[in-house]
């Protein structure tokens, strides 16, 4: 293969090539051969095609892997081609880079690429994932490129690489810029910020925020950056599976007629689980029958919660359940009386939006960017302080028609946010994109 002539444009021209055994997955056939996705292999292919960029695409990664693998599926219905170029970090314990990605989206072409040791530090650092972002781009493989996240190397490698071509991109900044997260490792990331980042979104054709508040702390921080607001969505369907609750139910024999408060996320500090454990020990004094359950993986706040509910004697009315996902996380909604998040920063949270679609009041901190859930009365919104937690968590506990009041109000306020509406209007958002930069340089406008 290194002595033949090179297909120009395709994988091994590029990351192959150059960088032999350092592609972990690529889209396969049925019988397992390698081939290039056919609006890959030719660059005439009908309807816009885009390249999304991001660090891991594992359902533990959180947020930005959850996010694409909803997103993707609706696009491709809204007439957009869609690849994924991600990373995995080999001996990352926190982000798994295993996971068969064909399962999880099997129209959609998958690049993963090896990371070298250096990702400790700048997280997916690869440059097999560099040369074919140069290779694809450079070849006019996609019209347009989609990142998610910032801070991280697959950002900064694609907004170059982007630049360079002269193909449109788009920046989804996933809550990165929110106050509370800016001033952790605050140093390095204004640093970054004034010396790369900055550079990166301002030269970005659009910068996506979730949140219209959002959307003025990126134009405070990067004077100039083109920013539209379009949340994220949810499937709505999640309230009708559930065929998971048996399995769930024999695994944690404690769920079966309890009293169920639900935390749906990584168990990282900055989503408050540790206060929401405080203030679920206090709930217990009246509610006997409670149960807290934690359903994603640990992002080191676990060794705290547990050390709160052993303290209070209370461990055995909670339940770590780790990364759940389809079925299980449906039985888990579907088994919930209460959902709680108390982050002390949020983009748009996912899991509120599907407790919602599920009819699961929810208890949130105003962090979490989603006024609407108190004006629809779908919700109680609160400070991050223990005893306003336990007030509210026990507030719901004591009032089922209250619950079920509240559950209703939250599916109809989730139904505005259903994925196809909302990928028809990124789908138009692309298609803007593209005709206003085909227009600068005196091009066509963008198909599909």
């Amino acid at each position: 293969r290194g002595r033949g002539p090179a297909r120009r444009g395709g994988l091994e021209s590029g990351s192959e090539r150059r960088y032999p055994n350092r592609v972990l997955h690529l889209h396969q056939t049925a019988g397992g051969r390698r081939q290039e996705h056919p609006f890959l292999a030719s660059n005439q292919a009908d309807g816009l095609r885009v390249l999304h960029v991001l660090r891991d695409l594992s359902t533990s990664a959180g947020g930005p892997a959850i996010v694409v693998r909803s997103l993707l599926p609706e696009l491709i219905s809204a007439g957009v081609h869609c690849a994924v170029a991600t990373t995995t970090v080999p001996g990352d314990t926190k982000v798994s880079g295993e996971e068969d990605d064909r399962s999880a989206l099997p129209d959609v072409p998958v690049h993963r690429f090896a990371a070298r040791a250096v990702g400790k530090y700048w997280k997916g650092y690869s440059p097999p994932l560099s040369a074919f972002l140069h290779s694809h781009l450079r070849d006019r493989r996609f019209d347009l490129v989609h990142i998610h996240e910032i801070w991280l190397y697959p950002n900064y490698a694609a907004c170059r690489a982007a630049r360079r071509h002269g193909v449109p991109h788009i920046v989804t900044v996933h809550g990165e810029m929110d106050g509370p997260r800016l001033r952790s490792k605050r140093i390095r990331k204004w640093a970054y910020m004034r010396g790369v980042q900055g550079g990166l979104l301002r030269s970005a054709d659009a910068v996506h925020a979730l949140t219209f508040r959002e959307a003025e702390g990126i134009r405070r921080i990067v004077k100039g950056a083109r920013v539209f607001v379009l949340p994220f969505g949810v499937d709505c369907r999640v309230a009708d599976d559930r065929s998971g609750l048996p399995a769930l139910y024999r695994r944690y024999p404690v769920l079966r007629g309890a009293k169920v408060v639900l935390f749906l996320g990584r168990l990282d500090r900055i989503k408050g689980p540790e206060v929401l454990a405080r203030g679920f020990v206090r709930a217990c004094r009246r509610h006997r029958d409670a149960v807290l359950l934690f359903a994603g993986p640990d992002y080191g706040a676990k060794a705290h919660v547990e050390n709160v509910v052993r303290r209070a004697g209370l461990s055995n009315r909670v339940v770590f359940a780790g990364t759940i996902d389809g079925p299980t996380k449906a039985a888990a909604l579907a088994a919930a009386d209460v959902f709680a998040l108390l982050s002390y920063s949020e983009g748009f949270s996912s899991s509120v939006l599907e407790a919602l679609a599920a009819g699961v009041p929810v208890v949130i901190s105003e962090p979490c960017a989603f006024p609407r859930i108190a004006d629809e009365v779908a919700g109680l919104v609160v400070p991050i302080e223990e005893r306003s937690v336990a007030s509210a968590v026990e507030r719901l506990l004591s009032d089922r028609e209250l619950r079920e009041a509240m559950g209703e109000r939250g599916k109809a306020l989730a139904r505005e946010y259903s994925w196809p509406g909302l990928a028809a209007r990124m789908a138009d958002r692309y298609r803007a994109v593209v005709d206003q930069r085909r227009a600068r340089e005196g091009g066509g406008t963008a198909g599909g």
